[in-house]
């Protein structure tokens, strides 16, 4: 199985789990956010890291935003202005093994909503799969 089809199924997985349209694994390049296996976005790259990326990356744990259109940092992203239209976000970031944020597991909503315990913690235990799978691509890569 090739690793952009691993990293679709999880992002289906958890748009189901989470019940939500949107879902992806960004992973930071250069100058660059690249898009692994969306879900309902059908962007593959960024040329720049955009506001909510940005903020998934810097924040320790679940970066919650129950609706963009009304918090300060994100009303004017153009995810939210145009389609797909943003309400709710979650992000959390993936760390390299020596801590570094590399990426960020993704999900968005357009409708605004909140998180319930169980919802936040299937989201942390997606994100462990989606650093371990981000691992095994690597190590696939190596070996080549």
């Amino acid at each position: 199985m090739q690793s952009e089809e691993r990293f679709q199924r999880l992002n289906w997985l958890a748009a189901e789990l989470l019940d939500v349209p949107v879902s992806l694994v960004g992973l930071l390049a250069t100058d660059t956010v690249i898009f692994r296996g969306a879900v309902g976005l059908q962007v593959d790259e960024t040329s720049r890291p955009h506001a909510f990326f940005r903020h998934t990356l810097r924040h320790e744990g679940i970066l919650l935003v129950p609706d963009a259109s009304q918090d300060m940092r994100f009303y004017q992203e153009s995810l939210v202005v145009t389609p797909p239209f943003v309400r709710f976000f979650a992000g959390i970031r993936l760390l390299s093994s020596d801590g570094t944020p590399f990426a960020g597991l993704c999900v968005m909503d357009t409708e605004p909503r909140i998180f319930r315990a169980r919802e936040k913690r299937a989201f942390e235990g997606l994100a462990m799969i989606a650093a371990d799978m981000h691992k095994l691509y690597l190590l696939e890569r190596q070996s080549h």
